[in-house]
């Protein structure tokens, strides 16, 4: 992943970016995961809510979120959270899992 701003608004994403060399030997993987982004455009998020996929001769650039500030991990290891907000963090776990499962993304 590589850090990226869009130059119509400044926004901060993250950039993957794949190769023609790696595309010919990830073929299969880059279905897949082509497929995925596919599914969450109905949602409104991935690539397609960040300008969409741009391909040229040389590579294959997907947009996603830019997330500020670290992993999980990093975040979770620094304070004990209040009941409500890990509730709240859960239930929206939860709901996304199911959207995902629902587009086929994920099999529980």
């Amino acid at each position: 992943l590589h850090y990226a701003k869009r130059k119509e608004d400044g926004a901060e994403v993250a950039m993957k970016i794949y190769d023609e060399e790696w595309e010919k030997e990830n073929n299969s993987i880059l279905k897949n995961e082509c497929r995925g982004i596919s599914r969450l455009g109905k949602l409104d998020i991935g690539p397609k809510s960040m300008g969409g996929l741009l391909s040229t001769k040389a590579a294959l650039y997907i947009p996603m979120e830019y997330c500020n500030g670290g992993n999980l991990n990093d975040f979770l290891g620094k304070e004990k959270f209040p009941d409500d907000l890990l509730r709240e963090i859960a239930r929206f776990l939860c709901t996304s899992l199911e959207k995902l499962y629902e587009l086929s993304l994920i099999h529980i």
